[in-house]
């Protein structure tokens, strides 16, 4: 049985996941008063629903494609968005920005806000509450072939990663406004707060037209007027270990859009102005959400949401991210002053089992493999004291009792000449016996 989960849980990380999708469809400045200014821009690459393509094809991108969790070679942009270019400049342009404002990047929610809990999308079961983390990160110096890993350790400081970006900001992927027209409760007690309409048909129809998902940030105040700033969109929808019996490890889930802005001086930021660059299937709405200004996420460490294990064998701080209704377990540090195994001298290297599918490695007793070491350590003792074999039985578990002193003595021997304390000797306190014994002028391990 435990073969067959483990093969099982093989197969479905070897397969695609594709039923969510979410990827940025419009970009708009927003102005001190929270109104849509000035024209739409949009992603590289970008086509539109209505457009004769399959915008599901050409913008969705989750990573990983397959596997359950994300590495090194993972690229950030999809194949059609790795070059600063747009599909079509006429028809879908860049977004033109100003310093120091405001811009909404907009997004439908795809059933994974108004139909959340319900039958009709059970791709939302075991994932992070508000639909999880959306990370924006700026740059100047783009690559063709960026990774995900190297983004995600962008900071708001700028100096993480290679440096050469920033995390511009952290929201929920619900805005707690958005909606589509599905007829579910949230979408309908939704639109009766904020009723949306086709473009051009304001007031007409049910108010039920659907609107879009956004998320905001604040546009660098140093990006420099002439030159072309660009911003990373990466949701972070992460499935945490121990939840959905198909994946017992978790399950990595991000998808990403790519984008361009030139930055401009001033542009006409006339909040009736006629629009240009709209979609086929248009919305109405005139301004951003209310919190616009100073939004915020639940989770807010991209390094701490990831699930898989890159950072944490790559010695940064380890992933575990609480769903909805499931508390975090902080995983505590071990000791500092603990040599590692591979540096302990005498210290024999326990193999890892296979896998029972629960992340655990070894015999089902939490990974943990307890291997006794037993060491015959014979001296020349000095002329007036007694001559010692001194047993040491070392253990090389990781999950030793911490309450344990550590030392157990029989016999009253003095330590041998020339061997230190044990509480002198780097690493864990061994248990130790000691007994009287002949001189045998020699050091043998058994």
């Amino acid at each position: 049985m435990r073969y067959t989960t483990i093969a099982a849980a093989a197969a479905l990380a070897c397969a695609p996941f594709t039923a969510a999708h979410s990827w940025v469809q419009q970009l708009r400045n927003v102005n001190n008063n929270g109104s849509y200014v000035g024209n739409w821009g949009y992603p590289r690459g970008y086509c539109a629903k209505g457009d004769s393509c399959d915008p599901g094809i050409i913008n969705n991108f989750l990573i990983p494609a397959t596997g359950l969790f994300i590495d090194d070679s993972n690229v950030l942009c999809k194949d059609s968005q790795q070059k600063a270019v747009q599909e079509d400049a006429v028809k879908y342009p860049r977004l033109q920005a100003v310093p120091g404002m405001h811009i909404a990047l907009r997004y439908s929610e795809n059933g994974h806000v108004s139909l959340n809990g319900t039958p009709q999308e059970d791709t939302n079961k075991f994932k992070p509450s508000k639909g999880g983390t959306v990370f924006i990160y700026g740059t100047t110096e783009p690559k063709e072939d960026e990774k995900l890993v190297n983004v995600l350790k962008w900071n708001k400081e700028g100096g993480g990663g290679d440096g050469r970006g920033v995390l511009l900001g952290t929201n929920d992927f619900d805005d707690g406004r958005c909606y589509e027209n599905n007829n579910s409760p949230i979408a309908k007690a939704r639109a009766a707060l904020d009723p949306s309409y086709a473009l051009g048909q304001t007031g007409e129809g049910n108010g039920e037209f659907g609107l879009p998902c956004e998320s905001n940030i604040e546009f660098p105040k140093n990006a420099t007027a002439g030159k072309p700033y660009t911003l990373y969109w990466v949701w972070q929808w992460n499935t945490p270990p121990g939840l959905d019996p198909n994946r017992p490890l978790g399950k990595d889930e991000y998808y990403t859009s790519c984008m361009d802005v030139d930055v401009v001086d001033t542009f006409s930021a006339e909040a009736n102005a006629k629009p240009k660059y709209t979609t086929p299937q248009q919305d109405d709405a005139s301004a951003a959400v209310k919190d616009f200004a100073d939004r915020t996420a639940i989770y807010t460490n991209a390094i701490k949401g990831e699930i898989g294990p890159y950072f944490s064998k790559n010695q940064t701080t380890p992933g575990g991210l609480p769903a909805s209704g499931t508390p975090s377990i902080p995983m505590t540090p071990g000791p500092t002053d603990i040599p590692p195994m591979s540096s302990r001298p005498g210290l024999p290297q326990p193999s890892q089992g296979a896998s029972d599918g629960s992340g655990n490695i070894g015999n089902g007793n939490g990974g943990v493999v307890t291997v006794t070491d037993v060491v015959y350590v014979t001296v020349t003792a000095p002329n007036n004291g007694p001559t010692t074999l001194a047993t040491v039985a070392i253990p090389t578990s990781e999950a030793a009792p911490q309450n344990s002193s550590g030392v157990q003595s029989v016999g009253n021997a003095p330590n041998p000449t020339g061997i230190p304390q044990l509480s002198q000797r780097p690493g864990r306190q061994p248990q130790a016996t000691v007994n009287a014994a002949p001189f045998r002028g020699r050091l043998r391990r058994a």
